[in-house]
């Protein structure tokens, strides 16, 4: 999260005169590996402090940008690596409270989790991560959010 800023004065300079018109962040998946799992509290004041500094930025000219906040998919409960033990449990329970951040900042939320609970392991057979048709999914659901946005 230290970085931020700077990832997002390179973005301003990459786009030049040009506007975006989206930023769309998915993350927390390695958040809810069993290593972190005594710092869950911590992530959440880390994911809203992301949230303000993403939303805080300054933009040049026109470009304000919405923001789309994309849950992580769901992790498989059985047979996945010791290090992503309990993390679907952990994800359980921060996606309301991403959730409630994104609504309090007006952040656009795109709930991937909860749609795919049931097919993850036809779209993720390591338990984690979404092959190509799962990322269609997700990128499908993403595009959704967009197209109620305008």
């Amino acid at each position: 999260m230290s970085h931020i800023e700077s990832y997002l004065d390179k973005a301003k300079q990459l786009i030049g005169n040009k506007k975006y018109d989206y930023i769309i962040v998915c993350l927390g998946t390695n958040d809810v590996k069993h290593i972190y799992s005594g710092r869950q509290t911590e992530i959440v004041s880390n994911f809203e402090l992301l949230l303000s500094k993403i939303k805080g930025y300054k933009w040049d000219g026109n470009s304000v940008p919405k923001i789309i906040y994309v849950t992580p998919p769901p992790l498989r409960v059985m047979n996945i690596k010791e290090k992503y033990k309990g993390g679907n449990q952990r994800l359980s329970e921060l996606i309301p409270e991403f959730e409630a951040i994104a609504q309090k900042k007006e952040i656009v939320f795109v709930d991937i989790y909860n749609p795919l609970q049931k097919i993850l392991d036809v779209y993720a057979t390591d338990g984690v991560h979404m092959d190509n048709a799962g990322q269609q999914i997700v990128a499908s659901q993403i595009v959704r959010a967009i197209n109620i946005q305008k």
